[in-house]
């Protein structure tokens, strides 16, 4: 044993230079896998910054990593604004919270996209039994060796990785964007149904005003029981509509909590201006401002621009791919006459049926596609607020109209009406098919401000701002406004 020992010492000797500084390379590569990968925190200010310079709110991703799901938020209390419930949303949603793992995970695919192949040690030994003379002897082999392309890859790995990590955060901010714009329609629809069983009770009103107008007359027999009984129902089936819209309120509060996180019972309720209707006038950049901040902060715009990087890299992996994975080493081998050899150990594949030409394409093609995709999806947001704008200009003309010219001239023919049958100078079913008439106009009016409402997410969503960054980022030498 001791023979053999001193037998392997003058090789070892020779080699430790060698040996010596491949340690230290393949430890200094390698030490980055035994760290547990976290998120930089100049990664955490890109996806806080991709959101608060697109919105009113602010987004912290870190507290978001910190977020103990399981722990119960509590519900606010008081009065609840708008911007408040998206705040509260952006900060405790539970999806929004399962969502920022993608960090921690696109940060650990970075650190293994620079990790080196592992190398590889084997040991073959062998035993021999000669048929006459001495005893057996022990023969083996000794073998550590490296992909030696992986030096290569490493470099373009990384670099699809980081694009990779910086879609996992715009991919983040996004969802952020996309649950602060829910939000606000969610707040948006709590006040339509405010207003809605606010129209109803005024509707009862109208008809319960009817009815007792038409049994004055039924004791001068100039109305019917008939008469009364159906303005009573009108009367009755308002106020039932009422309670729906209570219902549906209730319903709608509670899912307002469970985007804001809360999983308990509402416990605010909304400001007293949530009930007042779009003032109809709003300022807007022309369309081709708008275009153009579309073009510089739309996220999918962005992402898709880092969809460019990663093909590029795709291609430098598959031209790498056209060289054979050289296998390098060292070898020492111990025959059964107790001599050691040693040396360079060298493997490479003869590329004869797939000499990585097609891989290549294939990438080059994926490059390709990737800059046409991109080309569309610019024309696509161009379109989109185009769309966008049109649709909200519209709506804007319609709660307006309702506002200004349809309600007043609903009313005002209401009082006539009553008037006019209080004095006997109109039958009964005018006066009902006159309420219908108003009560229609109402709901009407209710519907133009949903979907004006609608509009303006549309538009946001269109060009990838909140309205109140657009009307920031833009003044009025390059606006126009919708009257």
């Amino acid at each position: 044993m001791f023979d053999d020992l001193r037998s392997v010492t003058p090789i070892i000797q020779r080699q430790r230079h060698w040996i010596l500084l491949s340690i230290v390379v393949l430890a200094g590569v390698g030490c980055a896998g035994w760290r547990q990968p976290k998120p930089e925190q100049k990664q955490l200010e890109i996806v806080n910054g991709l959101f608060n310079d697109r919105t009113q709110a602010a987004l912290d991703v870190m507290k978001l990593l910190q977020t103990d799901p399981c722990a119960p938020v509590p519900s606010p209390t008081g009065t609840l604004t708008s911007e408040e419930a998206v705040q509260r949303a952006v900060q405790h949603n539970l999806s929004l919270v399962a969502s920022a793992e993608t960090l921690p995970i696109a940060q650990a695919n970075l650190v293994q996209a620079g990790l080196l192949p592992n190398p590889t040690f084997g040991q073959t030994g062998a035993f021999y039994f000669p048929l006459s003379g001495q005893g057996g002897a022990v023969a083996s082999d000794f073998l550590i060796s490296e992909t030696f392309n992986g030096f290569f890859a490493a470099s373009f790995k990384v670099a699809i990785a980081k694009a990779q990590r910086f879609q996992a955060s715009i991919d983040i901010a996004n969802q952020a964007f996309g649950l602060a714009q829910e939000t606000r329609l969610q707040f948006e629809r709590l006040a339509s149904l405010l207003r809605s069983r606010q129209i109803q009770e005024r509707i009862a009103q109208v008809y319960k005003q009817a009815a007792d107008d038409a049994r004055t007359k039924v004791r001068a027999g100039l109305v019917t029981n008939a008469d009364v009984n159906r303005a009573t129902i009108q009367y009755e089936s308002a106020q039932c509509q009422a309670r729906h819209y209570q219902s549906e309120y209730e319903g709608a509060a509670t899912q307002m909590n469970w985007l804001m996180g809360v999983q308990s019972a509402p416990q605010w309720k909304l400001p007293d201006s949530a009930k007042d209707s779009p003032s109809g006038a709003i300022s807007l950049p022309t369309a081709q401002a708008l275009e153009e901040l579309a073009l510089k902060y739309r996220m999918d715009l962005l992402r898709a621009s880092f969809d460019h990087q990663i093909a590029k890299g795709a291609v430098w992996l598959a031209r790498l791919g056209t060289y054979p994975a050289t296998t390098i080493g060292f070898d020492a081998k111990r025959d059964s006459s107790r001599n050691w050899t040693g040396g360079p150990n060298f493997q490479s594949p003869l590329q004869f049926f797939d000499p990585g030409i097609v891989g290549y394409w294939l990438a080059e093609y994926g490059l390709i596609q990737t800059e046409r995709t991109y080309a569309a999806l610019q024309g696509q947001v161009r379109q989109d607020v185009r769309n966008a704008l049109n649709a909200l200009q519209i709506a804007d003309e319609d709660v307006r109209f309702y506002k200004e010219r349809m309600i007043p001239q609903e009313e005002e023919n209401v009082r006539e009406q009553q008037l006019s049958f209080r004095r006997g100078n109109a039958q009964f079913d005018d006066l009902l098919n006159t309420l219908r008439e108003y009560q229609d106009a109402l709901q009407a009016y209710e519907s133009a401000i949903q979907a004006y409402q609608q509009s303006v997410v549309g538009l946001e969503t269109a060009v990838g701002l909140s309205f109140g960054r657009i009307e920031e980022m833009t003044g009025p030498s390059n606006s126009d406004v919708i009257r």
